[in-house]
Order: structure tokens, then sequence, then C-alpha cells
């Protein structure tokens, strides 16, 4: 071949590899693009995918803490009625054994306070019995020694027994007395009780309906 044909050939075959590097670079292109968009579907697809098992475990997650949550308010509303019945139950056999107490007491004091007004009005009944008694017999006396007596003497020996009479009533009187205002003083003690007792009954059953409309809301 000359030199000439030579130099053809090689023009040809330039232009040949720069048809391939222009073919090839347009197949890259259109490669590298059909790459990114089936990239691109992937990352959707993954993505989506990935979304979907995010909100499946975020349901699952939540099921199960709700599912808890009535497990648990369940086991809460268990114990306080079990709490309730037991502190219910406790009340009422405290309040019960309070009351028979206090009425028992009361009644103690009722009763104590009824022997005291009958022994005092025994008493009076007697101090009235021995003054009669008493008086009859400075009459009886006072007969007998009347001779020996004038009007003088006479006035002082009935104000002398009469002053010893007086003398030792008001001793059994005043003790009486005193007895009984402590007596009744014990019964006022004894309904304040009751009273205060009263009070906390009533706070106390304000406070069971409380907790029962607190378990009733949840």
């Amino acid at each position: 071949m000359d030199l000439k044909e030579v130099k053809d050939v090689i023009q040809a075959l330039l232009t040949d590899v720069a048809n391939l590097r222009k073919n090839i670079h347009s197949t890259q292109k259109i490669m590298q693009a059909e790459l990114d968009s089936k990239l691109q579907a992937i990352s959707l697809e993954l993505y989506c995918r990935i979304n979907e098992k995010v909100v499946d475990l975020e349901k699952t997650h939540q099921d199960r803490v709700n599912c808890l949550r009535k497990a648990y308010r369940q086991q809460l509303a268990d114990a306080v009625a079990k709490l309730y019945g037991h502190f219910d139950k406790n009340l009422e056999s405290k309040i019960m054994r309070e009351q028979t107490k206090q009425k028992s007491d009361l009644i103690t004091k009722e009763r104590k306070f009824r022997e005291m007004q009958a022994t005092i009005l025994r008493n009076e009944g007697v101090i009235e019995m021995l003054k009669a008694q008493l008086q009859q017999y400075t009459r009886n006396k006072a007969g007998f020694y009347l001779d020996g007596y004038d009007d003088d003497n006479m006035d002082r020996f009935i104000n002398g027994r009469r002053l010893s009479t007086n003398e030792s009533s008001p001793h059994v009187d005043s003790a009486l007395q005193e007895e009984l205002q402590t007596v009744q003083k014990e019964l006022e003690e004894v309904n304040q009780k009751l009273e205060i007792n009263e009070r906390k009954i009533v706070r106390l059953e304000k406070t069971v309906s409380d907790k029962e409309e607190e378990m009733q809301s949840m």
C-alpha cells in the first residue's frame, strides 16, 4: 500500500474511533441516567417500605402500650376496689365498735347520773327526816327541861341544835353536788366525743365517695 492509502485508512480509523467515543459517551450518559432512574425508584421503594414498616412498628408499639395501660388500669382498679373493700370493712367495723363503745359509755354515765340523782334524793330525804327527828328530839328534850330554863336559855338551846344540824347538812349536799357536777361534765365530754366522731364519719364517707367518683372517671 502506498502512503496515501495508509493515511486514508488511518483517517478512517480515527474517524471511527471518534464516532465510537461519541457513541460510548452517549451510551454512558444513557446508562447513567437509567441507573440514576433505577436508583431513585429503588430508593423510593425502600423509603416507602421502610416508612410502612415504621408505621406498622409504631402501631404495634401503640397497641402494646394501650394493652399495658389497660392491664395497668385494670390492676389499679382491682387494687383500689380491694383496698376500698378492706377500708370500708375496717371503717364499718371501727365505726360500729366506736359507736358501741360511745353508747356503752353514755349508758354507763347516764346510769351513774341517775344513781347519783337517786342517791341525792334519798340523802335529801334522810336529811329532812333527820332534821325532823332532831327538831322533835329537841322539842321533847326542851319540854323535859322546860322548868329549868327561862325563855333566853331555851332560845339559845334550840338555836344551838339547829346550828349543829345545819353545819353537817351543807357538807353532805356539797359533796353530792360536786359528784353530780362531775358526772354531768363527763356526760358533756362523751357527747362532744360523739359529735367529733360523727364529723369524722362524715369526712370519711366523703373521702370514700370521692374515691368512687375517681375510679368511675378512670
